[in-house]
């Protein structure tokens, strides 16, 4: 075995932050809870986005109902400029006038989309599963004014990568013991195992493997830099801790 000094590092870790202005109408969480993936922890004043949803939803349908008319327009003008009732001049423009017609209708579905976004954006999301920290902003406060103001962090801490630094003289032996010249670890065929242990432990009761290693040695120092993953069930293994 070779023994090195660590630290460990979150698994995921996301800063929930306001992608729309408005005020901040409930929090919906306690902190240092666990969240699941999905579930909403703020929300946002959702009224001035509902009703320009439904501006742009009236404007899409007025639009359509533009381009109905200019297509039979179009359609008529096709007809008789085929038996040369009206000038070549006619039917292009009012080909033309379909076709800008067109171009309206998919200028407002653009609208509606964009205002259906800012709508959903009201209410914040976590993106993955963890532990929640606390609210940085109370119920009430002004958001998303002129930045994207941090609501809170989302950590994942079902597992913790653990990162050391292993010597030149150890690393050679280990290169040619595990393989480097295949694509994966499932495809050596073994794996590293890593056990770790904190500061105020005895031995290292945490197990966990080997799953990264740098491409290159630091000339600097004679070392490469090296990643563990282990299995947090206790939840004793804390971002940033020493090991």
């Amino acid at each position: 075995y070779l023994e090195y000094t660590g630290s460990t590092s979150a698994l995921e870790s996301v800063d929930l932050r306001a992608r729309v202005k408005g005020f901040l109408e409930s929090v919906n969480f306690v902190p240092s809870s666990r969240v699941t993936k999905g579930e909403v922890l703020f929300v946002i004043d959702p009224k001035p986005y509902k009703a320009r949803e439904e501006e742009a939803q009236a404007s899409l349908d007025a639009r359509k109902a533009a381009l109905d008319l200019a297509q039979v327009e179009q359609e008529k003008a096709k007809q008789l400029e085929s038996k040369e009732a009206i000038s070549q001049i006619k039917y292009l423009e009012a080909t033309a006038k379909r076709d800008v017609a067109k171009a309206d209708v998919a200028k407002a579905q653009a609208d509606l989309d964009a205002a259906k976004l800012n709508l959903e954006y009201t209410q914040v999301k976590t993106p993955i599963d963890g532990r929640v920290g606390r609210n940085l902003v109370d119920v009430g406060n002004l958001v998303g004014a002129g930045e994207n103001t941090l609501l809170t962090t989302v950590v994942n801490d079902s597992s913790v990568y653990v990162y050391f630094n292993v010597s030149e003289l150890d690393l050679l032996p280990l290169v040619r013991k595990y393989r480097v010249d295949v694509e994966s670890p499932s495809e050596r065929g073994d794996t590293v195992p890593v056990y770790v242990g904190l500061a105020d432990e005895k031995g290292y009761p945490h197990e966990g493997t080997l799953d990264f290693t740098d491409t290159k040695v630091d000339s600097s120092t004679g070392t490469m830099r090296v990643r563990a993953i282990v299995k947090n069930h206790s939840g004793v293994l804390l971002p940033g801790l020493f090991v």
